[in-house]
């Protein structure tokens, strides 16, 4: 079981993240609804315009809301969007309304800044005919729209969404939706990639014709969100396989994105996960695999199961993490270095706390994001926490110097930052933690997550 007692297939997670975030005990009691996804995100490109910071940000962590279970929203799982005002916009797995009862099929949330504290408007709650359990954070376009996926839900015959939230009249209203097609499987856990008019969606999953396949890329226009399917994943031990990731670009157009498993990896059931390039065209696209993870196979110290994506330099330098694997088989940071006709790894660090404590975090569920020369990041478990070992928020330099905890999370300040990246405006990171914060019984684990700043 997954800390928030949430399913995840064997075959899928082969005995590797059966963690619970705080107790520090393996297999926590289910929570009231099944949950099939595991872990992971990454960032996107945002597109919020200039940012203006409120002047002399306290130092440290600062809990900016606490989310309160249904009707209101619960445990979020991915990261936040800050625009030009201030407003932070985010996704909850569960809670809202929309459903009727608790837990609720999640929902798409604005915080307003008010008198030094922040307000928040529940902007679209879903049904579960409209989507259900997002880990997406909102994307937005020049003229204010919100993107957002969830992992499930949809039309008949689809499972996983795509929605377009417009403003209107002083809120928000869906302009757009579109339903992954599925037998059963999941749709997308992490945001679109806005280039232009064109939203580029990796899906967990991927039904095209009568056949289900390990994950695909789509391409949605915008507005309406029209969708091709530009590639489906083939699986090891040649392809990737399940990317659980958005995906990122450079500056020649090029997407970048990780496969939690897939590669030509023996030492993980289904493969040991992957980075893979892909270079859009009319007729779909080429996908090339950059690099195929091994798992710390024969003691080597390799990663494993990379859940969030990668962030990209300009000098064509890739930065991730991977969730197990490494050394002490509590994750890596690493860096893929082109080289030749190929890319060379470079393990910038090896975790080694986990739910037994730090000092050091473990499991990174998240990638990082990238600020100057220094890489921001969190992990999921470990760390110095007196309650619990709750997660860390951590900074390391592009070589590998300067690795340093800045936060230790201990319960009652959010626990399990899990799947968004780190979103970095002016001086302070914003970030989310799945649990912790007020207590209810009809969130995971009882209590129900929290949107945080960190200023280092």
């Amino acid at each position: 079981m997954h800390s928030s007692g949430r399913f995840i297939a064997a075959a899928i997670l082969p005995g590797s993240l059966a963690l619970s975030a705080c107790s520090g005990q393996p297999g926590m009691p289910a929570s009231s609804f099944a949950d099939p996804r595991a872990q992971a995100l990454a960032q996107s490109t945002l597109h919020r315009g200039a940012f203006i910071e409120p002047e002399k940000l306290a130092k440290g962590l600062t809990v900016l809301y606490a989310f309160k279970g249904y009707p209101d929203g619960a445990n979020p799982g991915g990261g936040v969007l800050v625009d030009k005002n201030g407003a932070i916009f985010g996704t909850t797995y569960s809670g809202g309304s929309g459903q009727n009862g608790p837990p609720g099929w999640g929902t798409v949330y604005e915080l307003a800044p008010s008198g030094g504290t922040y307000a928040e408007t529940i902007l679209d709650a879903y049904t579960g005919a409209d989507g259900a359990w997002s880990t997406s954070s909102p994307i937005q376009d020049a003229s204010g729209d919100l993107f957002v996926t969830t992992q499930a839900g949809g039309p008949s015959g689809s499972n996983g969404t795509a929605t377009e939230l417009s403003p209107a009249g002083g809120g928000y209203g869906v302009a757009a939706s579109y339903g992954f097609p599925s037998d059963g499987g999941l749709g997308p856990w992490g945001p679109p990639l806005l280039q232009g008019s064109t939203l580029y969606v990796a899906s967990y999953t991927t039904y095209v014709g009568s056949q289900t396949y390990q994950g695909g890329i789509y391409a949605l226009s915008t507005p309406g969100l029209g969708a091709t399917n530009l590639y489906v994943f083939k699986g090891p031990p040649n392809d990737g396989a399940m990317p659980t990731s958005a995906l990122v670009a450079d500056a020649k157009g090029t997407l970048y994105g990780t496969t939690v498993n897939g590669g030509s990896a023996t030492a993980c059931a289904n493969g040991c996960g992957t980075v893979f390039s892909f270079v859009p065209s009319k007729s779909g696209g080429t996908e090339k695999v950059l690099w195929s993870f091994q798992g710390g196979k024969s003691g080597g110290k390799d990663g494993a199961f990379p859940y969030g994506g990668v962030v990209v330099d300009s000098e064509g330098n890739l930065y991730g993490t991977t969730s197990k694997g490494g050394a002490n088989g509590e994750g890596t940071i690493f860096e893929l270095t082109p080289s030749g006709k190929g890319y060379k790894e470079k393990i910038l660090h090896t975790f080694s706390g986990g739910i037994s404590g730090g000092p050091d975090g473990g499991s990174p569920l998240a990638g990082v994001t990238l600020k100057g020369t220094t890489l921001y990041g969190t992990t999921s478990y470990g760390g110095a926490g007196s309650a619990c070992a709750c997660g860390t928020i951590y900074k390391i330099g592009k070589g590998g110097a300067g690795y340093a905890v800045l936060h230790s999370f201990s319960g009652s300040d959010g626990s399990l930052p899990e799947y968004g990246a780190l979103t970095v405006e002016g001086t302070a990171l914003y970030g989310t933690t799945e649990l912790g914060g007020i207590s209810n019984a009809d969130c995971a684990q009882g209590s129900c997550g929290e949107v945080y700043r960190f200023v280092p």
